[in-house]
């Protein structure tokens, strides 16, 4: 039977399809009412997509304000505790006008005294850890004062930084229970770390070594220090950008283990890497647990024999690391404080499902091949499907890239280099253009944290951070713009005031002297006594990451009628500048016709292939480094 046996006929008649309505029935075509239920439909939907569209922006608009805490006011401090999920309680005080908020969590107790919506004093107490940990209280509150009151305690005060310490605070604080403190455990790391850095410290000055606080955290096992830079909790500090130039500025006894100031109270333009030590939850079935012990290392330190460092490209150390006892949660009490325990005094002793953790900051971005060896020397491998196609350029200038849309390629930037004669005085500024190549562009990823369960995994670790940091630091140099100042030499950080004075031309005695002098001298005040180029010096920098870092320059040199000159140069482990090739464009010596460098041309080759090593130690730019040779 065809279709139009089923609906009376086939033409669609019975469907009421192509029908005009007939006058008084009251009937309309199926298709009209298609039509009218149609638009109904779509104005419905339209007004329920203009509904999600509004509920999807309210709910972005919450997530952005839910991360801004706002800023210091006695309600303001109240709800970030509480919103960290701490106790509040004011006390009004004796009618002075003076509240003090306590904060407190399980462990942790903080006490802010406010006057009216000023901050007045604030106390830290660690209740039930061990005594040192509550020794170190005061310089803790003193961090948290300085947040809550800021640099100068005048103005509005924004809450961030208080609340990322008080995070960190409560965190630590909620890991601990059983009679476990995370507070004791990273304060053992600590102690055994501070022997570990007098030890170094100490040989160092048998050695007559000059700067003993930077050779100890630059080259050796970093420099441990507790609630310092900004931040509560331990720091393992164990590098320093633009060292040399630093301490021509602060002067020598700035990193003297004997001497206070430290580095640490220089402020925060001086850039420091450093790894955090914390702790995290994590189950004891699958990872190593944290243990609360002193002896990491023992009262001795020196080892006679050489230890293993598990492959990582270190050299034999002489220290000598403990493995201490493990801790176990307590059976009776949960405030008896964990401690190393003999062979099972309790029927199954479970340790706790904490373990240490080093955050990096900044994060260090190295190969991806690299990075892989790196998690797996602490037992803690990358998972497959976090292995992204990122290469080692995109990850080094990500933040950079976010800000602008339309990036040349190869990369390319302007800059203003500032070079300072002080035998003579004579200020010039030299425009550079830097073009980056990357060859091959290898895969990396960002070191921003690492569990471990002893801290030599760490200190084997640092040779290698130190060598990728540095690299980071040469290349942003480079192709980092500074908003405040196109300047990119080192010279113009920190010599903004009009009264800066030129110093008087010195003989210098040592190649370090004068470069740290070239490097530190100030800007002048008035235009008018520097000399400025048009003309744009053409850098171009090349760049491989494997087997180890190292950067190939390529420039014009007027000095010798614009030949081409080029440098090389490896940065290998601790940071430290070497392979280095240099061609400053002069002609080669030549004999009966034939190429002959000579004695004479090849003592020029090395004390020229030392000055330039000595300049990039200096001022880790390149910029610097090529006008130094421009100079000559």
């Amino acid at each position: 039977m065809g279709m139009g046996g089923v609906f009376g006929n086939g033409s669609g008649v019975g469907m009421g399809l192509g029908l005009t309505p007939r006058m008084g029935t009251g009937f309309t075509p199926v298709a009209m009412q298609l039509t009218a239920s149609q638009g109904g439909i779509s104005a419905v939907l339209g007004a329920q997509d203009q509904e999600e569209e509004r509920k999807r922006r309210i709910e972005v608009i919450v997530g952005m304000l839910s991360t801004k805490w706002g800023f210091v006011s006695q309600e303001g401090v109240e709800r970030c505790a509480r919103r960290l999920g701490l106790e509040c309680l004011w006390d009004e005080g004796m009618g002075d006008g003076k509240r003090t908020l306590t904060i407190a969590g399980t462990g942790v107790i903080v006490d802010v005294e406010f006057l009216g919506e000023e901050v007045g004093s604030v106390v830290l107490q660690f209740e039930g850890s061990r005594e040192s940990v509550k020794e170190q209280a005061a310089a803790g509150a003193d961090v948290l004062r300085k947040d809550l009151r800021g640099e100068h305690g005048l103005g509005y005060v924004a809450l961030d930084g208080f609340v990322n310490n008080l995070e960190r605070l409560a965190t630590m604080d909620r890991l601990g229970g059983g009679g476990v403190s995370c507070f004791d455990a990273v304060d053992g790391i600590y102690r055994s770390l501070e022997r570990v850095f007098s030890w170094e410290a100490g040989k160092a000055k048998e050695q007559k070594t000059e700067d003993v606080g930077e050779e100890v955290m630059c080259r050796h096992s970093g420099r441990p220090r507790l609630h310092t830079k900004g931040r509560v909790g331990l720091s393992l500090q164990y590098w320093m950008g633009t060292k040399l130039l630093s301490k021509k500025e602060r002067g020598h006894e700035a990193m003297d283990v004997d001497t206070t100031p430290t580095i640490d109270e220089e402020g925060d333009e001086i850039p420091i890497w450093a790894a955090i030590i914390e702790c995290e939850a994590s189950s004891a079935d699958l990872h190593p647990s944290i243990k609360v012990s002193d002896h990491w290392v023992s009262e001795a330190v020196e080892k006679q024999a050489p230890i293993e460092t598990n492959g990582l490209p270190l050299e034999d150390s002489p220290i000598d690391w403990q493995e201490p006892l493990p801790t176990f949660l307590s059976s009776d009490s949960p405030t008896n404080g964990a401690m190393d325990i003999e062979p099972n005094p309790i029927p199954h002793p479970k340790p706790p499902d904490v373990r240490f953790v080093a955050k990096f900051e900044p994060p260090v971005i190295v190969p991806l091949q690299l990075a892989i060896d790196i998690h797996e020397s602490v037992g803690s491998p990358l998972a497959q499907e976090s292995l992204l196609p990122t290469t080692y350029e995109n990850l080094l200038f990500e933040d950079v890239d976010a800000e602008n849309q339309l990036l040349p390629n190869p990369r390319t930037l302007k800059k203003t280099i500032i070079s300072y004669d002080p035998t003579t005085e004579a200020v010039s500024r030299h425009k550079h253009k830097f073009t980056l190549f990357t060859q091959p562009q290898d895969f990396a990823r960002a070191i921003t944290h690492l569990p471990f369960s002893h801290p030599r995994q760490i200190i084997a670790l640092l040779p290698t951070l130190r060598q990728w940091a540095l690299t980071a630091s040469i290349l942003r140099r480079s192709f980092v713009s500074n908003s405040d100042n196109d300047a990119s030499s080192p010279i113009s950080n920190g010599h903004t005031n009009g009264d800066a004075q030129h110093p008087e031309p010195t003989t210098f005695q040592t190649i370090d002297a004068e470069l740290a002098d070239f490097m530190c001298s100030p800007l002048p005040t008035d235009p008018a006594s520097s000399t400025s180029s048009s003309k744009v010096r053409d850098i171009q920098i090349t760049l491989t990451t494997t087997p180890l870092p190292r950067l190939n320059l390529h420039f014009p040199n007027p000095r010798h009628g614009g030949k081409l000159a080029s440098v090389g140069f490896n940065v290998g482990l601790n940071g430290v500048i070497d392979g280095v090739d240099v061609d400053d464009g002069s002609p080669p010596w030549q004999q009966n016709g034939a190429l002959d460098i000579g004695e004479e041309k090849g003592k020029e080759i090395v004390a020229l292939r030392e000055k330039v090593r000595k300049v990039l130690e200096v001022g880790e730019d390149i910029g610097v480094c090529v006008e130094w040779m421009v100079r000559g």
